[in-house]
């Protein structure tokens, strides 16, 4: 089979979809870098030894209940009532505004 080169579209929308999926496992990467420190100090404090077992069964059923919680209820409510394109295009332009904002409230601090 010879080689047929890509256009310029058909490489802007690989590179959109590869974007929209590394955009999309990137809330729960950041959830899943800040659960553990997270879970050392709270656990205590809760009367639960903060220990490792403890940590990876509430961490696990924690991140269990973040991604039933957004995929299901909000972005599957918005599908329904938006459409799934519509829906993705709103993913794109609320987690970068989102993340510009955490960003902002660090810097000068």
């Amino acid at each position: 089979m010879a080689h047929i080169p890509l256009t310029r579209n058909q490489r802007r929308g690989f590179l959109a979809a590869w974007g929209g999926w590394v955009l999309d496992g990137m809330d729960s990467f950041i959830y899943a870098l800040v659960m553990v420190p997270a879970l050392r100090e709270l656990l205590p404090r809760s009367g639960i030894p903060g220990d490792q077992p403890n940590i990876g069964f509430y961490g696990g059923l924690l991140f269990a209940l973040f991604l039933l919680g957004w995929g299901v209820r909000w972005f599957g409510a918005r599908s329904r009532t938006l459409g799934r394109v519509r829906t993705l295009m709103l993913t794109i332009f609320v987690i970068p505004s989102s993340l510009s904002g955490a960003f902002a409230a660090s810097v000068g601090c």
